[in-house]
Parts: structure tokens; C-alpha cells; sequence
């Protein structure tokens, strides 16, 4: 009895020496935790990442209406689009679930504003033979740049460094896009729907020093010729959504605000794209040489 007393103490004390490893705790993360966009703009990426679990990964969007839109329901990682409009700043929450354990992200969607100003450095400006001298924005739809200047001179510096206001254009200046084919002209079949007539017209910018000028542009390559991607200044008279296609060729994809727009123009053998949204990261600001100025003056 007394033997097996002594046993019994012994495997207890191993028993406590000895407790049971505990469980892990299975988590989740959603990566950025935070983000701040425009209606309209492009889609941003996010991720989870799932510890001691093999749970699958649902992706929600809170509130499930009128917040935008997920390229996947299910995975590490999706890829969320804003909505292309909103009355007011809205918070959407990007939530991630596995099992019974979630985490999430908040994104911040604000209406657009318009553009009160342009400025940026054209690259290689003193190299090309270009100085000191003023900026002005000419009034022009399409290819079709005028002499009719909007608004007052800004100014450029030796460094290609400019800065400019922008101003309302004048009714003489405006273009009507009211039907289909107000919008794709000679191009057909003109299959454009259009949420709210506007007049508009594009905004070119041409810079002077001394007794010369010099067209400036937002593009991805230093030749005008070979832009396969351009940022052009758009005003609007009112907030609209164009959406549909000119022919074969023109694809538009426009949600403008009243005032003063970046449009974004991307090319390729077969087709043209009109958009709003997030800008591309690889464009710069270049000049055109001043013998190919033209009508900019």
C-alpha cells in the first residue's frame, strides 16, 4: 500500500512538471490596414495573412451595397475598385475571414474635386535650350490645339519647374456633348451613353521665353510621336459619366466633375481609352521643341 502511495506522488509530480503544450491561437491580418482614394479611381490591392489555420479566406465589403466591388471572394489577396461616384465621403471596410476569426481594412472615398491649379518640372528643360519665361493654357478639343488662351499667364523657371491657375473657360471656347455623336464626331457607330449633358473643352499648355514657344505635355516618352499614354487637362461644365465606345477604336470611361479634369488618354494599334481615376506613375511632363510648336503662341 504504501509502494504504491509513493507511486502515485511520483507520476503526479511528473504529471505537474509536465503540463500539456498549450494550442496555438489561429490569426488573421489584413494588409494595408488603411487607405485613402477618390471615387473612380483604380483598384488597390490587399492581402491576408492567415497563422496556425487552413481555414479558406472569404472577402467581404461593408456596407455590402454602393461601396464598390472585389475581383475575388475567396484567396490571400484581392483587389478592391471604389465606386465611380459617391454624394458624400463614405467609409468602406475590406474584411477577410477564415473560420472563425476575421480582420479587416477601412478605405476612405471622397468626391472628387476639381483641379485649381497644374504644376510640375519638365524634364530636361535648360538641356533643350529652353529658359525662363511664362506659361499659358490654350483652349483645343482633341488634335486640335487654338491660339484662344483660358485664364492668366503662369510662370516657368530655368529648371522647367511651372506652376499655373486655371481658370473658367468662356462660352466661345466650349464644345456641347449632348448625344453620341457629339462625343465620337465622324467615328461610328457611336455607342456612348452620356448621364448629363455637358460643354467642355480640353486645356493645352504652351510655354514662352524671349521670342520663342514650346507645347508642354504629360506623357510616358519624350516624343510626342510615340505617347502611347498621356495626361490631358479636361473642363467640364457638370458632373456626367460618359461610358461606351466610338467605332472601333475610341473606348471612354469618364466620370468628370464640374471644373477642371485630368483625363487620361492610353493608346495602342487598335484602340484609344478615354478614363478618369488614378493617374499613371509613368508619365513626366516634356516640351516640344520650339521649331514644332506650331500654333501654340
Amino acid at each position: 500500500m504504501k509502494k504504491n502511495l509513493a507511486f502515485g506522488l511520483i507520476l503526479s509530480a511528473i504529471l505537474v512538471a509536465c503540463p500539456t503544450p498549450p494550442v496555438a491561437t489561429a490569426k488573421i491580418t489584413v494588409s494595408p490596414k488603411t487607405q485613402t482614394l477618390q471615387a473612380g479611381a483604380s483598384a488597390v490591392a490587399f492581402s491576408a495573412t492567415l497563422e496556425n489555420s487552413t481555414a479558406t479566406i472569404n472577402w467581404t465589403l461593408e456596407p455590402a451595397t454602393g461601396s464598390g466591388s472585389l475581383s475575388a471572394t475567396t484567396g490571400s489577396s484581392v483587389n478592391y475598385t471604389p465606386p465611380s461616384t459617391v454624394a458624400n465621403s463614405l467609409n468602406v471596410t475590406v474584411k477577410a475571414t477564415a473560420g472563425s476569426i476575421s480582420d479587416s481594412a477601412t478605405v476612405t472615398i471622397n468626391k472628387p474635386t476639381a483641379l485649381t491649379s497644374v504644376s510640375g518640372t519638365v524634364q530636361n528643360w535648360a538641356a533643350t535650350g529652353n529658359s525662363v519665361g511664362t506659361v499659358k493654357i490654350l483652349a483645343g478639343f482633341g488634335n486640335f490645339i487654338s491660339t484662344d488662351q483660358i485664364g492668366v499667364d503662369g510662370t516657368i523657371n530655368q529648371a522647367g519647374l511651372f506652376d499655373i491657375a486655371l481658370a473658367v473657360p468662356t462660352s466661345n471656347l466650349l464644345r456641347v456633348w449632348n448625344t453620341p455623336s457629339d462625343v465620337c464626331q465622324t467615328e461610328t457607330p457611336a455607342n456612348v451613353t452620356i448621364t448629363n449633358p455637358i460643354q467642355l473643352t480640353w486645356g493645352a499648355l504652351s510655354a514662352r521665353f524671349g521670342s520663342q514657344q514650346a507645347g508642354i505635355f504629360w506623357g510616358n516618352n519624350s516624343n510626342i510621336s510615340n505617347v502611347t499614354k498621356q495626361v490631358i487637362l479636361m473642363y467640364s461644365t457638370a458632373t456626367t459619366a460618359v461610358s461606351g465606345t466610338c467605332g472601333s477604336i475610341g473606348i471612354f470611361s469618364l466620370n468628370l466633375i464640374a471644373g477642371w479634369n485630368y483625363l487620361i488618354q492610353e493608346s495602342n494599334a487598335q484602340t484609344i481609352t478615354y478614363r478618369t481615376g488614378t493617374l499613371p506613375t509613368d508619365v513626366n511632363w516634356y516640351s516640344v521643341p520650339p521649331t514644332s510648336a506650331g500654333a501654340m503662341n
